[in-house]
């Protein structure tokens, strides 16, 4: 057979719809493109065959806006297509491109635009009764963000199984479209390219209806040394922008490509963009550093010294020393002295030898100790009776300095 049937097709039709799936009480309105034309045409062995096919259609094919494209749907041809279900694996992947639809390049790498998105990749069940309709439907599982005002648009589907059925498609040289094509879906070189391409109908939402960026972990507090932020866009072709000074996100803040490691406080602001178009709210997300842990340390003696706000102040760690004394917020909390005053923290005042006096014993004997001064004849006894436990005992006349006038005297008390 041919590789694509072609018939004259002329009306085009931009649809609106709304869909409402059977069993749900509400209206999901649902817009709807088709590409080029809704009335029926030649075929198409898009599915059919393991092949490589890029369609391109004129953005003026669609509404003056930005979109989300989110589905694309075929029908079967109304010359050869059948009643099917089938499970086919394909390759999808859409672009806006400046290529001219009637004059793409046969070097297939040369035609996608530098947003190309890979849409859907894998393996899918795909059925249809062949009644005319837009019923063999492949959902994205990446929305492809495009703006007709940028160029027009290319898809490329490489179908690595066949098993599918004739689909429609349009021979009309003036709708806007083109295509090129190679059996095998590894192709690099189209062996065709002409006016022709697949009638299709698109599932497209305003693009300022958008998922939010996610960041994660949420809002909070941290204690950990360090935290890692992570933000991620729906869309796989999305840049975010951030600032970390409570700033708003332009095109000329820093570009998010990896976790974003903190260590203290911040506040991150992030939005998605598309080229030079905002794809989502601004996200705001703060991160506290929290510093006064379960430590032993009074939550009341912080708020003492260090105010209400002392949770995220980094002076109120244990091992601190704010005031820069030498004693830590610790050492300060237990001697209850003031961590922000230098002249308040414990300390010894003096360190002196005290003279020591050793003498042979005999235990169970009691012993009294005598000192004088070398200018004095009189003795005082100082302490209290010492009764010996060994042969040899130990007295520390705590008393007094070392004084080189002092002399002592151990008598045996009867």
């Amino acid at each position: 057979m041919n590789f694509f049937l072609k018939y004259k097709i002329k009306a085009r039709v931009l649809a609106a719809a709304l869909f409402c799936p059977f069993g749900v009480g509400a209206i999901l309105a649902v817009e709807t493109v088709t590409l080029p034309s809704a009335a029926p045409g030649g075929g198409s062995s898009v599915l059919l065959n393991e092949i490589r096919l890029q369609d391109c259609y004129t953005n003026a094919l669609f509404p003056l806006k930005a979109v989300f494209i989110k589905e694309i749907r075929f029908r079967p041809s109304p010359q050869g297509g059948v009643a099917f279900t089938n499970t086919l694996t394909l390759d999808i992947r859409l672009s806006t491109t400046r290529a001219i639809p009637e004059k793409l390049s046969r070097t297939f790498s040369e035609n996608p635009g530098p947003d190309e998105t890979v849409v859907f990749q894998g393996s899918l069940e795909l059925s249809s009764k062949n009644l005319g309709v837009f019923d063999i439907q492949i959902p994205f599982t990446t929305p492809f963000y495009y703006n007709p005002s940028k160029g027009n648009l290319l898809i490329d589907i490489r179908n690595f199984s066949g098993g599918g059925p004739v689909v429609d498609a349009s021979g009309n040289g003036d709708d806007g479209a083109g295509r090129a094509f190679a059996l095998g879906a590894d192709s690099t070189e189209a062996s065709g390219a002409d006016e022709g391409v697949d009638i299709l109908q698109l599932v497209i939402s305003d693009a300022l209806r958008v998922e939010p960026i996610e960041i994660l972990p949420l809002s909070g507090d941290f204690t950990n040394s360090a935290i890692a932020v992570t933000l991620t866009s729906s869309l796989s072709n999305a840049v975010i922008h951030y600032t970390l000074d409570g700033s708003i996100p332009n095109l000329s803040s820093s570009v998010y490509s990896d976790a974003l490691q903190f260590t203290n406080s911040i506040t991150v602001r992030a939005q998605a963009y598309v080229g030079f178009d905002a794809m989502s709210e601004i996200l705001t997300s703060s991160y506290r550093k929290i510093y006064a842990i379960a430590d032993g340390i009074s939550a009341a003696w912080r708020q003492q010294y260090f105010g209400p706000g002392y949770l995220t102040d980094p002076r109120v760690v244990a091992e601190s020393d704010p005031d820069g004394d030498g004693a830590t917020n610790m050492e300060e909390f237990r001697a209850k002295t003031n961590p922000l005053d230098p002249l308040s923290f414990f300390r010894i005042l003096e360190i002196h030898p005290a003279p020591v006096i050793r003498w042979s014993s005999v235990s169970g004997v009691r012993y009294r100790i005598l000192k004088r001064h070398l200018n004095e004849t009189n003795w005082a006894s100082i302490g209290t009776l010492i009764r010996a436990t060994s042969n040899e005992t130990f007295f520390s006349d705590v008393t007094e300095k070392h004084n080189p006038s002092l002399i002592y005297q151990v008598e045996v008390v009867p």
